[in-house]
Formats: structure tokens, C-alpha cells, sequence
């Protein structure tokens, strides 16, 4: 059985653990400990409700360096994973550098035929001092759940990982 590569590819740089520390006392707050002995445990439950909120809403939450590439790209396409914070370089699939129209910063939208494929690299991401409130919340009512009752949420967590072919 031949496999074509995916029209998509997206890595991301690996995220700072030391980034959630700024969300740890507030967690700890909202599920009143005052003590040490859960902090290893929290994290992980911080870690986990990061990644969730993350692959929910298509936002870093901690900044990091992604790199995309699509096999080919038509027309236009939001960039995944914002908001982008630094400048994008982009080559296409013969690694030649191409210019682009300035895009900007935030949720951008790319726009041009590119047969050749494409790779973006750009920095994107939150920082502990740029993370919306509202987002912030989210990750910590989630982590919150999670530690109150991670044995009945193991399906969610796993969902995300699920695969599906569709050949079948």
C-alpha cells in the first residue's frame, strides 16, 4: 500500500514548562492548596489542559517557533497556530526563499498560488504577560478538572490522540 505525504505538515518547538509557573499559583488558588506536595501533579494537569486548549482553538499559548508546509497551497489560507509575533521566512519545496507581501502580526491569512509547495517558519505564541484572561481561565478550569477528577476524564484525554482511516 503506497502512502502520499500529508498537504500539511506542522511542528512547533517543544514548550517551556517554566511558562505555566505564572498560571500554577492561580490554580493552586482556585482549588485551595496551600502546600507543595501536588505541584508536580498540577503541572502536568496545567500541561495537558495547555495542550487541549491549544489543539481546540488553533493558538500557542506559549510562544514557540512553528514551521509549516503544505505539499501545495492555492488561493488563501489562515496560518495554524497563532498569533504570529515575529517575522515569517518562507521557501518553497525546492528550498528557494521567496518573498512575501507583508503579512503582519496576529491571525494572518496568507494569499497566493504556490504548486511548489511551501515552508513557513515564524514565532507565535502567548506570553505569560500577553495571555488573554479569558484564556487563561479556560486552561485553568481545565486543569482544575483534571486533577479534581483525571480518572473519569481519561477518554477526552485520549480522544485527542485517536486515529480514524477512512479507507475502511
Amino acid at each position: 500500500m503506497q502512502t502520499t505525504a500529508p498537504k500539511v505538515t506542522v511542528t512547533r518547538s517543544a514548550p517551556d514548562p517554566n511558562e505555566l509557573d505564572a498560571l500554577l499559583d492561580r490554580l493552586k488558588g482556585l482549588l485551595a492548596i496551600d502546600f507543595l506536595s501536588h505541584d508536580p501533579r498540577l503541572q502536568q494537569c496545567l500541561s495537558s489542559a495547555r495542550r487541549q486548549i491549544e489543539k481546540h482553538t488553533g493558538v500557542l499559548v506559549d510562544a514557540g517557533q512553528v514551521e509549516v508546509f503544505w505539499r501545495e497551497c492555492y488561493d488563501y489560507v489562515e496560518l495554524p497556530y497563532g498569533p504570529v509575533t515575529g517575522t515569517i521566512t518562507a521557501t518553497n519545496g525546492a528550498g528557494t526563499a521567496l518573498t512575501l507581501p507583508a503579512l503582519g502580526t496576529g491571525f494572518v491569512t496568507l494569499t497566493g498560488d504556490y504548486t511548489d509547495g511551501l515552508k513557513l517558519s515564524y514565532a507565535a505564541g502567548y506570553t505569560p504577560d500577553t495571555l488573554p484572561d479569558d484564556l487563561a481561565e479556560a486552561i485553568l478550569r481545565l486543569a482544575a478538572n483534571l486533577f479534581d477528577d483525571g480518572v473519569r476524564n481519561w477518554k477526552s484525554l485520549a480522544r485527542a490522540h485517536s486515529r480514524y482511516s477512512w479507507a475502511i
